[in-house]
């Protein structure tokens, strides 16, 4: 990514048309009386919403459909309650920095150890569309990956001689290092 590349979460909240948080988490609540009914008549009791009807809703790739679910899913339940969907949701949309960094360090750590590691990062950033030059449907995306190539070494110079990352490191590669960890997953979730 060049110098001059940055995401605007300003500019994504106005082409996504939040004007404010209050409007999404009004919209989102809407959202998940509809999902939590859905998943009411699979399960004939409501405990929330189900994996298998978050990722019918999120339309995304189902690997890191379910790493986002296992980062919104706090209580470890397997269902997603009001506050869980609404709250991450609103979080993930119209987060700070430090927010969204949170969400994005959760989705990455895989077995729920509090640490990153080389491995688990490169089979989510695998799981990205790579670049291309046709006009399909990964053309969509602003941040791409340009192969599987780029991807060892954006993890390599991100972890440099560490094989784990914490949360504080994380913040610290992020802010001070290399971010493209960090604006891949993001991008591909706006």
């Amino acid at each position: 990514m060049n110098g001059e590349e940055y995401v605007s979460f300003q500019s994504i909240r106005d082409l996504a048309g939040i004007s404010s948080r209050e409007k999404l988490f009004f919209y989102l609540s809407e959202i998940y009386k509809d999902l939590s009914n859905r998943s009411v008549r699979t399960k004939k009791v409501s405990q929330g919403i189900s994996l298998l009807i978050f990722v019918e809703f999120m339309k995304i790739p189902i690997f890191l459909c379910e790493r986002l679910f296992a980062a919104f899913d706090a209580n470890k339940d397997e269902y997603l309650s009001k506050e869980e969907f609404v709250l991450n949701l609103c979080k993930l949309y119209t987060g700070d920095f430090k927010t969204t960094l949170r969400i994005v360090f959760n989705l990455l750590d895989i077995d729920g150890s509090k640490f990153l590691t080389k491995s688990n990062v490169k089979l989510i950033l695998s799981h990205l569309p790579l670049s291309s030059n046709s006009e399909s449907h990964n053309a969509l995306y602003r941040f791409q990956i340009e192969s599987l190539k780029s991807i060892d070494e954006i993890i390599q110079s991100s972890f440099d001689k560490k094989e784990i990352l914490n949360f504080t490191d994380f913040v610290d590669v992020t802010e001070n290092k290399r971010s493209e960890i960090y604006f891949l997953i993001i991008s591909f979730l706006y």
